[in-house]
């Protein structure tokens, strides 16, 4: 493909595609050329691409604008690291820093941080403050949780800037099959969620689970507001209020099993062994 000196009009752009088929074989022929001013050259793009049958020509297709979506994200773990909490939540630090490349950010309510010297593994950023200098020493679940994600937004929102998207996962679990399941995920949600509830029996969207939520990167300080100010009770309830208005889009994530050497109980006492499934209470 020889470049054109012929004068184009501004901002001509031109997309011409050629498609030859045979008994076996499809070829496409793409030719793209684009001029933006007529005193430049235009460019020429060509490829030209061989499959054996039209089913391999439209995986491949598929395949690549599956590529093309997939959203970027990091990862914060919420913790409340107790002595007696440490050696678990280590462990699944551990984890998260050796079985995924994912950013990393961790935020420790209890105000005592985890070792440096995990960020030999690789390196990972943590904030430390102590939620009973704020919330005094009878807090809530909620209110300790939300206030944990305001303040990592606080400080890593510069960070965050970069994603499309934010999800917070419970400290205490570990998640092998998120990043494929996110793969999944168009951008431009304002939160990804669970699919199941402890309490599907009260209806859809009236209790979404949270041991691990998404939030949209760019309107996460805008959307954690939300949620503080919402009149529900617990996250959980919240969540379903703010979500059954339609004001936010999100996208509900399939069932994620938990390995066995990182089942934990939950506050209510019960074992998660899947995230997003419905336990008894």
């Amino acid at each position: 493909f020889g470049s054109s000196h012929d004068e184009q009009p501004l901002d001509f752009h031109v997309c011409c595609i050629l498609q030859l088929y045979s008994a076996n074989r499809m070829s496409r022929l793409t030719c793209i050329s684009c001029c933006c001013w007529a005193a430049v050259l235009p460019l020429a793009c060509a490829s030209f691409l061989t499959e054996t049958d039209d089913a391999s020509m439209m995986q491949m297709q598929a395949e690549v604008r599956h590529v093309a979506k997939a959203p970027t994200f990091a990862v914060l773990l919420t913790t409340y690291n107790t002595e007696d909490r440490e050696a678990m939540y280590m462990a699944r630090l551990q984890w998260w820093l050796k079985k995924t490349k994912l950013p990393i950010f961790v935020v420790d309510s209890a105000g005592r941080g985890f070792s440096p010297s995990l960020s030999t593994i690789r390196s990972f950023k943590q904030l430390k403050f102590n939620q009973a200098n704020v919330l005094g020493h009878h807090v809530g679940s909620t209110e300790g949780e939300l206030l944990s994600m305001q303040r990592a937004w606080e400080a890593f929102q510069d960070d965050w800037s970069k994603f499309d998207y934010v999800v917070k996962v419970t400290g205490k679990y570990v998640l092998p099959d998120l990043q494929s399941e996110m793969k999944k995920v168009n951008k431009g949600n304002s939160f990804i969620i669970e699919n199941y509830s402890d309490h599907s029996d009260i209806g859809y969207l009236r209790w979404v689970n949270t041991e691990f939520l998404g939030f949209n990167a760019a309107h996460m300080g805008d959307l954690l507001l939300k949620l503080a100010e919402n009149e529900g009770g617990v996250l959980e309830d919240k969540l379903g209020q703010i979500l059954r208005t339609h004001e936010y889009s999100s996208y509900q994530l399939s069932s994620m099993m938990l390995p066995s050497k990182y089942w934990t109980k939950r506050g209510i006492g019960d074992i998660l062994t899947a995230v997003l499934q419905t336990s008894a209470v």
